[in-house]
């Protein structure tokens, strides 16, 4: 994004949050993921399978313990696996956007999809358009794969040099039913980052 803003461009980046990702991750899923994706293969690959399988957990409260109940899902994520393991699970994401010719950034539930192009606003229109597709097909893997999206904490970015950014108005951002304009700027040392929620 730095290039960008170097060749007088502005960097549209959404920031995608999925909820309580660490809790649905899906044992079997991540598993082929390792084998299938990651190559890991037979005495590792079985490693994984002890260290997820036949987890259980329970709740404490005061000094009263909950039933113990077994569990198919989820990961620690204070472990130090927890967050590499989630972000296994979503690397098909990165394919996702990829095949849709914009630029991401993963790490455990955090999403970053992210598009460059010149301040006016025919660009910046189209490259919204763009963005919108990529979360709706985004939207609908997560769904497919037991996740939710968290619209309450996913936000929308307009970076890039105050004089660029200056040069885009009027911009609407439209997912599902919402429409939603680019709004509260906030002045950095080196650009303007305007945030909505979405």
């Amino acid at each position: 994004m730095l290039e960008a803003m170097d060749n007088q461009k502005v960097s549209i980046l959404a920031l995608l949050d999925l909820s309580a990702a660490f809790d649905t991750v899906d044992h079997k899923a991540l598993l082929k993921q390792l084998k299938d994706r990651c190559g890991v293969q037979k005495d590792a690959l079985q490693w994984f399978d002890s260290y997820l399988s036949k987890r259980s957990q329970m709740v404490k409260l005061n000094e009263v313990l909950s039933k113990s109940v077994s569990l198919n899902c989820g990961l620690s994520q204070r472990s130090v696996l927890g967050p590499l393991l989630s972000l296994i699970c979503t690397l098909p994401l990165g394919d996702i956007v990829q095949s849709m010719a914009l630029q991401y950034h993963l790490y455990a539930d955090d999403t970053q999809i992210y598009m460059s192009c010149v301040p006016n606003n025919t660009d910046v229109v189209y490259s919204l358009k763009r963005i919108e597709m990529c979360i709706q097909v985004v939207n609908s893997w997560i769904s497919a794969n037991s996740l939710k999206l968290n619209g309450d904490k996913t936000k929308l970015l307009l970076m890039g040099t105050p004089r660029q950014c200056l040069k885009v108005s009027n911009v609407i951002l439209n997912l599902a039913d919402n429409s939603i304009g680019l709004c509260k700027r906030k002045k950095t040392r080196r650009s303007f980052m305007t945030n909505i929620s979405i």
